[in-house]
């Protein structure tokens, strides 16, 4: 697992950091709310295998529904990702608030990385890893 250096990004109007971080091979993913007091709506846009299941993180109540592209669900939410190729992207429907995605590996559950922002995008690279995408990452 590792973290890469903060990227900019330019986005229309703005500039963004972005910081990227690897786990190896399939993953499962808890999306909370940054103040964990909040109950967030999430939009989790699935493209690819990479995207398993979403669901509700128990002992929580949460609801979860799902389209063919598109996922919404609230906070506390667990998210399953296979070790295939793919692109899932979350973020939170409201602009201002903050998700906390801790995200575990299945090949080592003691790494886990965390990472901070109103999204979080991951994709897979050619070496297999599972790229995660935030404002913030740390372990």
């Amino acid at each position: 697992m590792r973290v890469g250096l903060a990227v900019a990004f330019l986005f229309p109007g703005s500039l963004l950091a972005q910081q990227m971080g690897t786990v190896p091979g399939g993953a499962k993913v808890e999306i909370r709310s940054a103040d964990s007091l909040r109950v967030i709506e999430v939009r989790v846009n699935v493209g690819g295998g990479l995207f398993d299941r979403l669901g509700v993180l128990r002992p929580a109540p949460g609801r979860v529904d799902c389209a063919r592209n598109e996922c919404t669900a609230t906070t506390p939410a667990e998210l399953s990702l296979t070790g295939h190729s793919g692109e899932v992207r979350i973020a939170a429907r409201d602009s201002l608030a903050q998700l906390e995605i801790t995200v575990i590996s299945l090949q080592s559950p003691v790494r886990r990385l965390v990472a901070r922002g109103n999204w979080v995008s991951f994709d897979r690279s050619d070496r297999g890893n599972l790229i995660i995408r935030a404002a913030e990452i740390s372990f």
